[in-house]
């Protein structure tokens, strides 16, 4: 998010134009928190820097896919700059089509002690299968609802339409 400086906002002695056009980001005005001697950042700005909203941090939180991060004495959250790079990682594995179990089980992986690349790949490969048999689906779904649509003129009453007598049949007719 982007605001105006408060100093900006016009008052009886201060031109509204005063201070220019100047824009502040949440990070000029919060900086890192600093928590036990380590740097956190506020959920609002890991979400952003993430490319999600908040309430996806929330989400992933609770789900586990990002660690619970410490509190400031004031009860906000401080997350790790990795967590932005997490976010990252589960938005990239999730365009993939890894859902958010899958994507777990990957991020364990990177820590679990004996595990190689080797694994990852093989989770990989098991997506690709998977996901040729969602393209198969696809094309057979796609050739019935093309053979429905050349079979409807597109004229005539609504009683009498082809595709929705043909959606009404029972498997096997």
């Amino acid at each position: 998010r982007t605001w105006a400086s408060p100093r900006a906002r016009t008052t009886s002695r201060t031109p509204a134009n005063s201070l220019g056009d100047r824009q502040y980001h949440l990070a000029d005005v919060f900086p890192p928190l600093d928590i036990a001697g380590g740097v956190g950042r506020l959920a609002s700005e890991v979400a952003k820097q993430g490319g999600v909203n908040l309430e996806t941090v929330r989400y992933y939180e609770r789900r586990g896919l990002l660690p619970k991060p410490p509190r400031t004495a004031t009860g906000y959250r401080a997350f790790e700059p990795d967590a932005v790079r997490r976010l990252r990682f589960i938005r990239h594995a999730q365009a993939l089509g890894f859902s958010l179990h899958e994507i777990k089980e990957l991020l364990a992986l990177r820590v679990k002690a004996g595990v190689s690349s080797a694994d990852v790949r093989q989770r990989a490969q098991a997506k690709l299968v998977e996901i040729d048999e969602k393209l198969k689906t696809l094309r057979a779904i796609k050739k019935v609802l093309t053979r429905f649509t050349e079979s409807c003129s597109g004229a005539g009453p609504i009683s009498r339409c082809p595709i929705l007598a043909a959606l009404e049949r029972e498997e096997g007719q």
